[in-house]
């Protein structure tokens, strides 16, 4: 309605108003006007009784009001003005489509019924014809809309005249009225102000709900959060999400982290692998698991990646060799989903950095692995912690088989029917450094040896093992160890190891070492290169063994320096460089996250040369094919897979030759083939590090290394 029309109706409103009160005005035009004026205010009288029993009203005011508002009036007579009244109630309900509650009790007399209509019309007796088996009210109702039509004049509509006689009124026959209880609720409290009250503390309390759900849910909601991946806290005071990333769960923060390349965004653009970081991959994971479950009548297993994705802040090198993992997981997934009628889906889990809640994912695990029974196995767990065996029992358990990629814990196989593992043990590779340290030649008085490991923490029993493992292979060779036992180092707040006491004890002794074997991690070679190059102590030639977590160095890069007088030897799990050249690693790679290396052997690459990689990659379709061999799919025959496992030999992977068909359950000894390879890295005269590759057999075979001449 337009502004003008508004103006006109109002203006006429007030003249009809103006009108029935002024004294000159024609006495039938007053009467009309009188007569607009009262229907106006019953309209306004009606409107609010309608607007208080609304149903939908925010403070549920129909829910208060059980009974509808009733006026009785005892005579309505002309003179009453009672009858105009109820003409004016009549007339607006005709008038309106909207319905109001009130209800009017009014007697009249049968002399003043005439009143109530023009004098041509007949009374309201509502009388219909014999033989009718209708009540007064279903014979109004009927009559409703016809009396309601212009035709009818001043005919009252909305009134059901109910004809009572002389004797009815009369005192011994008038009904007694009862008091009827009206049954009262809670909803007689509310109102306007108790809704406004209500939200707000609705509102309030769903957010701190939220809140207090966001902090311990890494994707929190009201109603249905996320069970699978929950925050924690590290030992440095950094929250890390942990468990499985279902949903829409991702461990990837908010800079990205480390890139493929070894480097963090933005930096070493033009080196391979510097644009794919963990959300690269995580999108790539989750768009190829939709692809696979819109596949018409599809058979798939489901493959659990486990590792160290996430690390407290300013660490994001540590989670490198996770990364590389996950990249091979992610190609083995798209190689096999391209023609094996078996397909995989891949789930990431994260068990934080150094793998601190190893135990806190893997029971995120078990818990998915229970509603999902499309889970076969799990990929990764390549850090050996203190409670790596309590890990392994609960996925056991939950008749979970492991393919462990880098873990060279040698208890573990002895204790669980379900791990399989690529890696060489502890055991293992101190055996074949012994190969070098007897190619040392060092005169009988000069065989001392200081074995330099890190104090025992919670996260980390690699080191303690490896310890073990090197201080009884350079007793066996003939060295005597300087302090009998192997020297602890620490590690400062920002996790850098602190050597000031463990060097004093091996290089200012009356025996300075000839060797000196690290049972630490690769992040701890660097500082110790650094502290042999200034340590007057150890000036004299040294030979430095370490074991195979130190494939993460980065001496080609300049990441980790060389002392001069120190020549390092390692071991390492896998070298592709020589033993993937005929896989189809290097041509999936590129098709699929467009890695493609210059050089004559794309292996040689920092993305390939540590054998994460491939080892990830070898692990993926080695529990792809016990699965196959299993007849598993997401409908049936998942808790065979280990059993099916010990059948399994895949042929030209890039470790060499995957064959679990050797390795006994909860074997005492080593399971034979696993891949082992010595490097020997030293500073030519330019003082650059140069790696040589001096010995080493490919998975799958087990003779004896040779040629490992230091």
């Amino acid at each position: 309605m337009s502004w003008d029309v508004t103006q006109a109706r109002a203006r006429e409103v007030t003249g009809e108003i103006l009108k029935a009160q002024l004294p000159d005005t024609p006495p039938a035009e007053r009467d009309r006007a009188q007569q607009f004026h009262l229907q106006l205010r019953t309209l306004a009288l009606l409107e609010d009784l309608r607007r208080a029993h609304r149903s939908w009203a925010p403070d549920a005011r129909a829910r208060k009001r059980r009974v509808p508002p009733v006026v009785f009036v005892p005579r309505a007579d002309a003179a009453s003005g009672a009858l105009r009244v109820l003409g004016a109630i009549s007339d607006v309900r005709s008038r309106r489509s909207e319905q109001d509650p009130l209800l009017v009790l009014a007697a009249v007399a049968h002399a003043d019924v005439a009143a109530w209509l023009e004098d041509d019309h007949p009374a309201p007796v509502g009388v219909h014809a014999l033989g009718a088996r209708r009540g007064p009210y279903e014979d109004w109702v009927s009559d409703l809309r016809v009396r309601q039509a212009p035709s009818r004049g001043r005919a009252l509509a909305w009134t059901l005249p109910v004809r009572l006689t002389r004797l009815q009124l009369q005192a011994g026959e008038t009904t007694r009225l009862a008091p009827v209880p009206v049954r009262r609720s809670w909803w007689f409290l509310w109102s306007r102000w108790s809704v406004l009250l209500a939200l707000v503390l609705v509102a309030a309390g769903a957010g701190l709900r939220v809140q207090q759900l966001s902090e311990k849910y890494c994707e929190a909601r009201l109603v249905g959060s996320n069970p699978d991946a929950v925050w924690r806290t590290d030992p440095g005071g950094t929250r890390e999400c942990i468990g499985v990333g279902t949903g829409s769960v991702t461990f990837a923060g908010d800079a990205g982290g480390i890139r493929l390349s070894g480097e963090l965004p933005g930096a070493g653009a033009d080196r391979t692998g510097a644009d794919i970081g963990l959300r690269t991959l995580e999108d790539a994971i989750r768009r190829e698991n939709d692809r696979v479950a819109a596949l018409p009548n599809v058979r798939y297993v489901t493959v659990v990646y486990a590792g160290s994705l996430t690390t407290a802040a300013g660490q994001d090198g540590r989670a490198l060799n996770s990364l590389k993992e996950l990249a091979g997981v992610h190609l083995a997934q798209v190689r096999n989903n391209a023609g094996d009628p078996l397909k995989i889906k891949v789930l990431v889990a994260n068990g934080g950095q150094d793998m601190y809640f190893q135990t806190e994912m893997v029971h995120r695990i078990v818990d998915l692995a229970a509603r999902d029974r499309s889970i076969a196995g799990v990929v990764g767990l390549g850090r050996d912690t203190s409670d790596s065996d309590t890990a392994l029992t609960l996925l056991q358990q939950a008749g979970l088989a492991v393919v462990s990629t880098t873990n060279s814990a040698s208890y573990l196989a002895r204790g669980h029917v379900n791990y399989f593992g690529l890696a060489a043990t502890d055991q293992e590779e101190a055996a074949a450094l012994r190969l070098i340290v007897d190619g040392l030649a060092t005169p009988p008085q000069d065989r001392w040896a200081a074995v330099l490991t890190r104090t025992p923490t919670p996260d980390d029993r690699y080191s303690p093992e490896h310890a073990r493992y090197g201080s009884a292979m350079l007793t066996d060779a003939g060295y005597r160890l300087i302090g009998d036992r192997p020297l602890e180092y620490g590690l400062t707040p920002n996790g850098d190891p602190d050597y000031e006491a463990a060097l004093a004890t091996a290089c200012h002794g009356d025996h300075p070492p000839a060797v000196l074997y690290l049972a630490g991690r690769a992040d701890d070679v660097d500082q110790l290169m650094h502290r042999l190059a200034s340590d007057k102590g150890c000036a004299r030639p040294l030979a430095v063994l370490t074991g195979d977590d130190l494939t993460k160095a980065q001496f080609r890069t300049g990441g980790t320096a060389m002392a001069p007088q120190a020549t390092l030897y390692y071991t390492a799990l896998s070298d592709p460089a020589a033993t993937a050249r005929g896989s189809d690693l290097a041509a999936t790679a590129a098709s699929v996250l467009h890695l493609a290396p210059a050089g004559a052997n794309p292996y040689e690459d920092d993305v390939f040369s540590d054998g994460s990689l491939a080892l990830a990659y070898d692990a993926t379709a080695a529990l792809q094919a016990g699965a196959a061999k299993a007849g598993a799919s997401q409908l049936t025959g998942t808790g065979s897979v280990m059993a099916a496992l010990r059948a399994v030999q895949l042929n030209n992977r890039p470790t060499g030759t995957v064959d679990f068909r050797e390795v006994g359950p909860l074997a005492t000894e080593p399971q034979p083939g696993h891949g082992l390879h010595i490097i020997r890295v030293r500073r030519d005269a330019q003082g650059a590090p140069v790696t040589d590759h001096l010995c080493g057999r490919p998975a799958g075979e087990t003779a004896p290394l040779t040629g490992c001449v230091p």
